[in-house]
C-alpha cells in the first residue's frame, strides 16, 4: 500500500477552508486588533475558491501553531499576522500557512503611514494580495505624511517641489522618492 500526503488536499471545484487567525501587534489596543482581524474575514469570503472556518482563531507564534490551529478547526491553511508600529508607520504582515505542511507558503507586506483608524484599507490590500483577489486598486487613495524639525523643510516627491513640511502628500500605489531639505542646510 502506497504512503499518502496527510490532509485533504483540495481538488478542482474544491473550495480551500481557511481559518483567520486574529492579528497581533504590541502598539495597538486589544479592540483595533479585533476590528482589523475581522476585516480578513470578508476578504476571504470574496474569493470564490476559500471559505472561512469559524471565527477569529488564536494561533499562537509560528506556522506549526497556526497549523496546529487549523487543522483543529478543520481547516486547510490559516491567515495570520502581525501589525507593528513604529511612529505613525504602521506595517501589517499577513501569511498564509498550510495546515497539512506546517509551512507559511506565502506573505505580503504593507506600509502604511498615518492615523490607527486608517490601517483597514492597508490590512484589507494585503489580505486580497495574499488570496489573490486584488489589491491594487484599495491603495489608490493613500497619503504621505512629512514633517520636519525645525518647521518649513522643502518637500520634494519625485523630484517635484510639493511645498514646506508640515505637508500632508496624496500619493498613488508603487515606490517614490522623497527629499526634505531645510533652507540653509
Amino acid at each position: 500500500m502506497a504512503a499518502q500526503e496527510p490532509g485533504p488536499t483540495p481538488s478542482l471545484g474544491q473550495r480551500t477552508r481557511i481559518l483567520v487567525c486574529r492579528l497581533v501587534g504590541q502598539d495597538l489596543p486589544a479592540s483595533g486588533l479585533q476590528y482589523l482581524s475581522e476585516l480578513v474575514q470578508p476578504e476571504v469570503a470574496q474569493a470564490e475558491s476559500l471559505i472561512v472556518v469559524r471565527g477569529l482563531g488564536a494561533c499562537g507564534n509560528g506556522a506549526e501553531a497556526a497549523a496546529s490551529a487549523a487543522r483543529e478547526a478543520g481547516a486547510n491553511k490559516a491567515v495570520v499576522g502581525r501589525i507593528a508600529c513604529l511612529g505613525d508607520l504602521y506595517i501589517v504582515e499577513l501569511g498564509l500557512v498550510d495546515a497539512v505542511r506546517e509551512l507559511e507558503e506565502g506573505s505580503e507586506t504593507v506600509e502604511f503611514t498615518g492615523e490607527l483608524r486608517g490601517l483597514r484599507i492597508p490590512v484589507r490590500t494585503a489580505a486580497q494580495r495574499l488570496l489573490g483577489t486584488g489589491g491594487r486598486t484599495s491603495l489608490a487613495e493613500s497619503f504621505v505624511h512629512i514633517s520636519s524639525t525645525p518647521k518649513g523643510a522643502r518637500v520634494l516627491l519625485d523630484g517635484l517641489l510639493e511645498g514646506r513640511a508640515p505637508l500632508r502628500l496624496r500619493v498613488g500605489p508603487g515606490d517614490h522618492v522623497i527629499e526634505a531639505a531645510l533652507p540653509g542646510a
